[in-house]
């Protein structure tokens, strides 16, 4: 009887301590909510600047890291961004499932700095390139959200339409 007890004590508690998948905000597309925001930045010379941006336990709980994206003036970057589920024991890209949704999915960027443009290689603004003038200021801010649509038709409404899935603002330095 005491094994018994101790056996479905055990069962509690182990089902008990089972962490959550953490589930995307929406529930009207597939992929899992988003973690972690990688961005990567490859100069003309092909040296790789790689920026996390990783909330694990998800939106409240613990803050989340943020890298400080380091520039130089006068460069242009390729830039490509990764959208990842991470937890404690796997790691899942969702970039192929996001891009597959395009006509549901729009990535904004924006900063704070005068001199700073972005520009979209794809349909979605997964890949493109960051450009630093000579004359952008030394410290700011960038600003990448992935937006999605319920219905494609709210996606022309661009980046102040639709729901967000991420937000993530880098602070930024150009020397």
């Amino acid at each position: 009887m005491k094994k018994a007890i101790l056996f479905m004590s055990m069962a509690i508690v182990a089902i008990a301590c089972k962490k959550e998948k953490i589930e995307a905000p929406h529930d009207d597309h597939d992929h899992d909510a988003v973690t972690t925001l990688k961005l990567e930045l490859k100069d003309s010379a092909n040296n790789v600047f790689t920026y996390y941006f990783r909330d694990l336990d998800g939106v409240g709980g613990v803050a989340p890291t943020i890298d400080t994206i380091q520039l130089v003036k006068g460069r242009t970057y390729a830039m490509t961004l990764s959208f990842l589920y991470e937890s404690s024991s796997e790691t899942e890209d969702l970039t192929a499932e996001i891009i597959a949704e395009a006509d549901h999915h729009l990535i904004c960027k924006s900063t704070t700095l005068s001199g700073l443009t972005f520009s979209s290689a794809d349909e979605i603004g997964i890949t493109g390139s960051l450009i630093v003038d000579q004359n952008t200021a030394s410290e700011g801010t960038v600003r990448i959200r992935l937006k999605h649509f319920h219905d494609a038709s709210e996606k022309p409404g661009g980046c102040d339409a639709g729901d967000t899935d991420v937000d993530v603002t880098f602070p930024t330095v150009v020397q």
